[in-house]
Formats: structure tokens, sequence, C-alpha cells
């Protein structure tokens, strides 16, 4: 997807929107003006240079942040934009902290597409090793009817978000999991091999994967099956299986996350009380309110956001207290965009404030001094 800098009247009016340079109140960090100067030019490369000199974390200003996630963006890299970002949607005010959520959400997926077609080429250089303290858990296996895709798709989600509770564990995201199984050409969970390799590519030291069957007689029970994989070695280090009457179908994940901690070093006993409650964590009880969780999630993928919207708010009218669904709703977009479109939106909704907010004299972007852009990265 390549980038270009805005040319038309109304690219014109946003980039000038820009110049006036939005700020949240607070003072300027060294070296922003003259990096929003270099925005406003067209070097974006030199926004970069700016605001990331001397340091190799992002800026701590949220606002330095906010602009140097639109330099990384208009330079055609969503993986970086959408790390400069994360500052922002932390500590900025909530009404500008979520619009910026919600597109950072379209940036993110973007950047998982690129993220897994580079990592299936780059293994054909250097094979990949996975790093310690990265776990990724595989969305679980239907092996029952259609009619229970939406519940596996949530109890899926409802462990992986268990497992994040570690304090060790970066727990790496749906999506991005999805997208790098397609890029290595698909996944079938007894392929050993194949589960190490798609961990490695996606520089995990373990990998979760597991079958959730929901069972067709009377009462109902929900059986989940997971097992551990070391992926330096593809050996099964963990076993797991719980089997839970329908009514308790949260209780299985629960449980599942328990003995996933207990193995990756982290038993819950030896947890502080907040990672501990975050492991055993129960999500919701309502089996309405998992399911149009599930279906939201599973449209989402699909990039059906109107639909994904009214299942999410579904979802939370079964059950208010449904944090998961909450949060996922929150950071859900809007529309589909292009990361053009995203730039500038960020642009005009985000730094468009007045000349009196910083004192400052409106400036014009002139596209002929635009540095060009490099070809998109992989």
């Amino acid at each position: 997807m390549k980038l270009s800098i805005p040319r038309s009247l109304s690219g014109l009016l946003l980039a000038a929107a820009l110049a006036l340079g939005a700020r949240s109140g607070r003072a300027a960090g060294p070296g922003y003006d003259e990096a929003l100067a270099m925005y406003r030019a067209g070097d974006f490369a030199g926004v970069v240079a700016k605001l990331e000199a001397g340091s190799k974390a992002p800026p701590v200003d949220i606002d330095a942040s906010l602009l140097l996630g639109l330099a990384y963006l208009r330079l055609d890299r969503p993986d970086r934009a959408a790390r400069a970002w994360s500052d922002y949607v932390k500590e900025a005010d909530p009404t500008r902290s979520a619009k910026l959520a919600r597109l950072r959400t379209l940036v993110i997926r973007e950047g998982n597409v690129r993220a897994a077609r580079a990592a299936v080429e780059l293994e054909k250089q250097e094979p990949p090793r996975g790093v310690a303290g990265i776990l990724a858990v595989f969305p679980l296996r239907n092996t029952g009817g259609a009619e229970n895709g939406a519940l596996v798709t949530a109890l899926s989600a409802m462990l992986s978000a268990n497992l994040s509770g570690l304090p060790t564990e970066e727990v790496i995201g749906r999506d991005r999991v999805e997208r790098f199984v397609a890029a290595a050409g698909g996944l079938k969970l007894d392929d050993t091999e194949q589960v190490a390799r798609i961990g490695r590519l996606l520089r995990a030291a373990n990998v979760v994967v597991g079958t959730i069957e929901v069972s067709s007689t009377t009462p109902a029970t929900v059986d989940l099956d997971t097992a551990l994989i070391e992926t330096a070695s593809g050996r099964r280090v963990e076993s797991a299986s719980f089997v839970g009457p329908i009514d308790r179908f949260y209780a299985p994940v629960r449980d599942t996350a328990v003995i996933l901690s207990n193995e990756l070093g982290w038993p819950v006993s030896v947890l502080p009380q907040a990672p501990a409650a975050r492991v055993q964590a129960t999500h919701t009880k309502s089996l309405p309110a998992a399911t149009a969780y599930g279906r939201g999630l599973d449209l989402e993928a699909h990039g059906d956001f109107d639909g994904a919207r009214a299942e999410l708010q579904a979802a939370l009218r079964e059950d208010p207290s449904f944090e998961l669904a909450r949060r996922q709703l929150a950071t859900l977009p809007e529309a589909p965009m292009t990361l053009g479109a995203v730039a500038d939106t960020v642009e005009v909704e985000l730094l468009d404030a007045s000349p009196a907010s910083r004192g400052g004299v409106p400036g014009v972007f002139d596209p002929s001094l635009a540095v060009p852009l490099p070809p998109p990265q992989p």
C-alpha cells in the first residue's frame, strides 16, 4: 500500500491544520518544533531521526509520539507507527485516545500482514529463532459443530487474555498469529514441525495449540484440549485437558491458563495478586454474551466492522461487566481505511488546534518541498 503526499486542496488544508501544532497543553519536548517543521516540509525521515535521536524508546511526550507515528505512516511503516502511538493511546485524554485507538487497529492489521510476508521471505535467508518471553496462542480449532464456532473463537480469545497476565510473557495477538499462519501456508495442529516453524516466524519461544469440542449430548459439555510446544525443538512441553458442563463453559479456560502458567515458570501461588487474578479471570458467565463476543471477533477479522459492532454491543447488553467485549468495542475501527486515509484523519482530527493553543502562526504545507517517499517496506 503506497502512500503519497496529499496534493489536493483538502490535503493542503489538512497539512495547514497540522502546522498549527495541536498540543495537549504540555510544554513541547526537545526537538518537537523542529520535527513539526520537518513534517510540514515532507521530511518524514528527518522527523524520525529528530524524535528518536539519543533514545531507543519512543518519546515520552505523547504529542511527539503522535507526530512520530504519523511520520512512520508516511514512510509506509505501519508497524513502527503503531508502536509509536501506543504511548498516546495510553496517556492522552480519553476522547482523543479513543479516536486514535480505533485508527491504530487498522494500522496494526496492515502491519501484521506486512510482517508475516517479510518473515516468510527472511526465512529463506536465515532460519528464525524464538525469543524467551514471547508466547503465541494459536486460535483453538473447533472439532464440534459449525454452530459452535463463535463460542470457540471467544474461548480462544479468553485463554489468550488470561495468559497475557503473566509478568514476563508477551502474548502475540490473534490477528498477528492468523496472518502468520496464512503467510506460512496454513496449519495442521498434528503437524508439530509446522506449528514450531510458525512459532519461530512469530519469534515466539513457546506456542499454545489446541481444540475445543462442544458436545451434542444432553446436557452439553465443553471439552478443551491444549498443548504447550517449544518452538526450538518442536517438543510438546505440557498438555492439558478439561471438560465442563456448557453452563460453566468458562471453567476449562481458567483451569487451562493456570496449568500453562505453572509450566511457563509462574505458578499462580507465587504470582503477585494482580497478575494471579488476570491468569484466573472469568471474563463472563453468560453463554449468550460469550457467543456474541465470538461472532464479533469473527466479523471483525473479515472486515465487517458494522456487524462486529452490533455483536459486541449485544454481548455487553447480555453482560454489562464483560470487559473483554468492552475493550474490543473500544478499539474497533469505524470503517475500513487506507493507511494514507488514516494519516490524513489523524492530522485533521488530532492535530487540529487553533494557533492560540501554541501562540504560533499557521503554516502552509508546500507539496513541492516534500522529500520523495522510499519504496514500501515488504
